[in-house]
């Protein structure tokens, strides 16, 4: 083939034309077709000051993430999977809201819990709405309000469990393993800090998870509570008067929640989320002396050591 021929098919080939007489190696492609795509918002990606010095923190694991864009702040062993004690009732949460009705009436079964545990102090026979048991669960990390929610979302604690583990594999969650829906009991439910920021990024997404992550105190009553009546005005009433775990719900930061945990195993541990109406960021502490200063200090020094 001479010079000229060569070049002629060079042409052909990068402009993908047709002439009688020479076969492209594959054919030209076909326009897609006109249609009206919405592309994906732009979040601003944050850009980290050249004088941010990283934060000294003491907690076995931590992340910092901003959950807009996805980056990563500051990390620090954020993949090692450790036991996350009550820090498992966000996926309880997340199930519970998925799987039930917010003014679903629930019964309290019989429970085995101990006075050692974190409780709401449900009665057995006694009926709550669905909402007021995931209350029971987020603002005072009651054991009996999410073994309540994993019965009546599944039948049965263990078949609930199947659920969070179905759950965690479908977020991608690939260092988690689920045990029980408290987070105390049987087995250690284990995660790393990296799943834990996926966790929270499903759980926002529910607004009943969102209103009582950051509410706190709230009082919730069974629904067969005695009502007054003129001879008995006041009588007796089966109240829970329920109390936040979350010590930073009352700092200078914006703080929206989320969970905290403690177990032996897992030792003090804190998932937190910050909104200020322009940034949401997450911060976690798996094992932490002091999870609700190391929290608080690696939020302030993000908001800091970044620009948006």
């Amino acid at each position: 083939m001479d010079w000229l021929a060569q070049a002629a098919l060079a042409t052909l080939i990068l402009t993908g034309s047709v002439v009688p007489g020479v076969v492209p190696d594959r054919p030209p492609a076909v326009a897609a077709p006109d249609r009206d795509i919405e592309a994906p918002p732009a979040y601003p990606f944050p850009e980290k000051r050249h004088s941010a010095v990283s934060p000294v923190v003491q907690a076995k694991s931590a992340l910092v993430t901003d959950l807009e864009s996805g980056a990563e702040l500051f990390e620090k062993d954020a993949a090692a999977k450790r036991p996350i004690a009550s820090i498992t009732k966000l996926m309880t949460a997340l199930l519970a809201t998925e799987e039930l009705r917010p003014e679903q009436e629930v019964v309290v079964p019989k429970l085995d819990n101990g006075p050692e545990e974190s409780l709401m102090g449900l009665q057995e026979g006694d009926r709550l709405y669905a909402v007021d048991l995931l209350a029971g669960a987020m603002i005072v990390s009651g054991n009996d309000a999410a073994e309540t929610l994993a019965i009546a979302a599944a039948g049965s604690e263990k078949k609930f469990v199947e659920l969070m583990n179905r759950r965690a594999e479908e977020l991608g969650m690939r260092d988690t393993r689920f045990e029980n829906a408290s987070g105390y009991g049987n087995g250690e439910n284990v995660s790393s800090a990296r799943d834990l920021v996926i966790l929270t990024r499903a759980a926002l997404q529910r607004p009943e998870i969102r209103s009582l992550a950051k509410d706190p105190e709230r009082t919730v009553k069974a629904l067969n509570a005695r009502k007054p009546s003129p001879e008995n005005p006041d009588p007796e009433r089966t109240e829970y008067r329920l109390f936040t775990t979350d010590l930073l719900l009352d700092s200078y930061l914006p703080i929206a929640g989320l969970k905290t945990g403690t177990s032996d195993a897992a030792g003090p541990s804190l998932v937190s989320v910050l909104d200020d109406g322009r940034r949401r960021l997450v911060a976690v502490v798996l094992n932490s002396p002091d999870r609700f200063q190391e929290n608080k200090a690696m939020l302030d020094w993000s908001l800091r050591s970044f620009r948006w």
